[in-house]
């Protein structure tokens, strides 16, 4: 007996030692996400309770970007798929379940319209087959609803409180981020119980009260709460109904309403396991221009420090973080997989008590830069556009206007590298901006005109330096590129770190010319053991991940300047020659591949994101990405400027060979190093449009380096010709 009762004894502590965990299981890992749409980071100026907050939280300024523009509701749509989506033009439709339309229920609806049969207390996505038609091309049956599916198949609820409704508008929109491929969400309330009419020029208001005790109520049953605040959208779309003073005094109200509730949140949670994010996914679109495209937003937990700034792998750069980071934190936080989301979970990258200032700095920068990267350089690229084509004029009928052109020529070539050097320079003046980078560029040309009277060597001086200053700014972590008009910005979101289209391009014509011109003035060995390595080191630059990882740069480099160099070598390049380049090309880009697929998913780059990616879903998800860089190629030729200065060069470079002086054998016999260089350039430019998504941007930085010394060699046949040049080789 007294066997029998230790027996049962043992069971019964094995079962409660099972049961445990699995209550407590149920309990903790909860992600809180509070949506504060139209939030701004100037907003914690105007309230002490915010700024307070801030404080107590990790913060950084979210890039809101999607497959359409930056607003409701595609900021959501994008969130709940961790990948660049859009929503329809009808807009989106979600009720509780139970919520009448027209005295049919909205489930009942829902049920008519996709054949489902989610929960009674449910809420409903009406727009369901509208949305997947909106987004057919991206294999949408197995993107839109991600994060909510990732979290019903683990075992986790998801559920939704709060709207942005006014009197005459229904905007549930916000809701759309938990939804599962199904069209719904288990649990929530969306409807107008959790608000509160008011007597002022805004109507309705967020009921802050029932809203925690809704909280509270689902609080253990919940695993995923998203709450949303919706008065300052609210405010916003009312406030043409008020005196501005009016408004402003709402604002801070409001404000310092969300600062207390958020509080509240962190009260009711329990710190040692739960997750609360609360920010802005999109900001009012006609409020939406300068330091209103990165909005704030903000992380708890326990394990983090307060006053901390927030970065992702995705970014790589501290203060910044994406929408899509978001869906891999929740995930994250789970413990589930996120290898299928573009985004990365977001981590802490530095310490600053006074975060609010460093990010509003942050901002403020990277919006000015965006803002004069139009100026700039539209205005360099019309000016290229414009001497590309006076090129042939100027010869026929212009000769005493050859030395200003020639001047002319090498600014064109020194002013990527100035705008480059523009990221040591912290300003709010665009035109003092402009005059600094013509500043630089005059320095550069003076410089390399004095050293010398050979042109020749002029253009090597300033193309070496070019390649130079891009590759040690690589190496120091493209500090220069990341604050430079002239390269990828933040704000659209395309790039963040590395080397991007713009400066691949000017980076791997520069280096090709340069290297050229040296085989050409010193046929040395010496200049073989200097240029070979030179190269090489350029392209490795280029393609590594902890340093340029540009793919498309890395194929384009590794043939065009394999091109380059066995020409050099009097090797010519037959069919054989080809398949071995290209053989080799795709060995190294593989070798690289395979290095950043080892790497930690937080540590990898895009490129090892998108090799899982391919693994993961297979050929249908290399083929998207393939057809996606088509359909950008083909945007970009359209309607970028680059585009015309591509065409622009190839017009000048093929009249300027034969009509009406032709330099070709000229160029041929006499510069034979440089016509490789040349050729190489326009091989790699060919590459460059093929391989990369914007590829006409490089393909044109990448033209310049060679229709420039061209036309430069075209004048200098012309005013010889003409007898106004004694020495070909003389800059006048």
């Amino acid at each position: 007996m007294k066997f029998k009762i230790a027996k049962l004894i043992t069971i019964f502590l094995i079962l409660i030692c099972f049961k445990f965990p699995s209550a407590e299981a149920a309990e903790s890992n909860k992600v809180v996400l509070l949506v504060v749409d139209y939030l701004k980071i100037s907003d914690f100026y105007l309230s002490p309770a915010l700024m307070e907050l801030s404080k107590q939280s990790s913060i950084g300024l979210l890039n809101s970007n999607t497959g359409a523009s930056r607003t409701i509701p595609h900021t959501y749509a994008t969130v709940n798929a961790g990948r660049m989506v859009s929503a329809p033009r009808s807009g989106i439709q979600i009720y509780n379940g139970k919520e009448e339309i027209n005295d049919i229920p909205a489930l009942e609806i829902f049920k008519s319209k996709t054949g489902y049969n989610p929960p009674p207390d449910a809420l409903v996505l009406l727009s369901l087959p509208q949305l997947l038609e909106q987004n057919k091309d991206i294999k949408s049956e197995k993107i839109i609803g991600h994060l909510g599916t990732q979290l019903s198949s683990a075992g986790l609820t998801t559920a939704v409180f709060g709207n942005a409704d006014l009197p005459s508008i229904k905007d549930r929109t916000a809701a759309l981020i938990g939804v599962n491929n199904l069209g719904y969400i288990p649990l929530g309330d969306v409807s107008e119980a959790l608000n509160k009419k008011t007597n002022d020029f805004i109507g309705l208001r967020t009921n802050y009260e029932k809203l925690l005790e809704s909280f509270n109520n689902v609080y253990k049953e919940a695993d995923f709460i998203i709450l949303v605040l919706g008065d300052l959208i609210r405010l916003e779309r009312s406030q043409e109904e008020a005196l501005p003073y009016r408004v402003l005094e709402e604002r801070k109200k409001i404000l310092d309403e969300i600062a207390n509730f958020i509080l509240e949140i962190k009260k009711n949670t329990n710190p040692e396991r739960d997750l609360i994010l609360a920010g802005s996914f999109s900001q009012n679109p006609q409020n939406s221009g300068g330091t209103n495209r990165l909005l704030p937003f903000l992380m708890f937990n326990n394990d983090l420090n307060s006053a901390t700034i927030l970065s992702s792998g995705t970014t790589k750069r501290s203060g910044v973080i994406t929408n899509v980071d978001i869906t891999a934190t929740v995930l994250n936080h789970f413990g589930l997989p996120y290898v299928s989301t573009i985004g990365r979970p977001l981590f802490i990258s530095s310490k600053d008590n006074n975060s609010i200032e460093y990010l509003a700095s942050l901002n403020q920068r990277l919006s000015f830069i965006y803002d004069a990267r139009n100026p700039l350089v539209k205005t360099y690229v019309l000016l290229q556009i414009c001497i590309l084509l006076a090129a042939v004029p100027v010869l026929i009928f212009l000769p005493k206007l050859v030395k200003m052109m020639k001047l002319l020529l090498l600014t064109l070539l020194c002013y990527p590298v100035s705008l480059l050097l523009l990221g040591f320079i912290k300003t709010n003046s665009i035109l003092l901006y402009a005059l600094i980078s013509l500043v630089i560029t005059t320095v550069i040309v003076f410089f390399s005109i004095k050293v010398t009277n050979n042109w020749l060597l002029s253009f090597m001086i300033i193309e070496t330096i070019t390649a130079l200053v891009i590759i040690v700014d690589l190496l120091t972590g493209a500090n220069l590129a990341k604050f430079s008009p002239l390269s990828y910005q933040v704000i659209t979101g395309a790039r963040y770190y590395g080397i991007g289209n713009e400066y691949m391009g000017v980076l791997i014509g520069s280096a090709i010319i340069s290297s050229s011109i040296a085989y050409h003035l010193y046929p040395k060995p010496i200049t073989k053991l200097l240029v070979t390595p030179f190269l090489i080191f350029t392209a490795i630059c280029i393609a590594l991940p902890q340093i340029g990882i540009n793919f498309g740069g890395a194929v384009t480099a590794t043939l065009a300047f394999g091109f380059v160099l066995l020409s050099m070598q009097g090797i010519r390049i037959s069919f054989p020659k080809a398949v071995q380049l290209g053989t080799v090309c795709l060995l190294c880009v593989g070798l690289i591949i395979m290095y950043d697929s080892t790497q930690s998913v937080e540590a990898q780059s895009h490129l090892g994101r998108t090799a899982l990616l391919i693994k993961e879903q297979g050929f249908i998800e290399l083929w998207s990405i393939i057809t996606r860089k088509v359909a950008m190629n083909i945007k970009l030729f359209r309607y970028t400027s680059w585009s015309r200065v591509f065409i622009a060069s190839l017009l000048a470079s093929t009249i300027l060979l034969f009509r009406p002086i032709s330099i070709f054998n000229t160029l041929k016999l006499e510069y034979p190093k440089l016509f490789f260089g040349i050729l190489g350039t326009v091989i790699g430019s060919i590459i460059a449009l093929i391989v990369n998504d914007s590829g006409i941007v490089a393909s044109a930085t990448m033209m310049i380096y060679s229709v420039l010394p061209l036309i430069y060699l075209a004048f200098d046949v012309r005013l010889q010709n003409s007898g106004t040049l004694k020495s070909r080789n003389n800059i006048y």
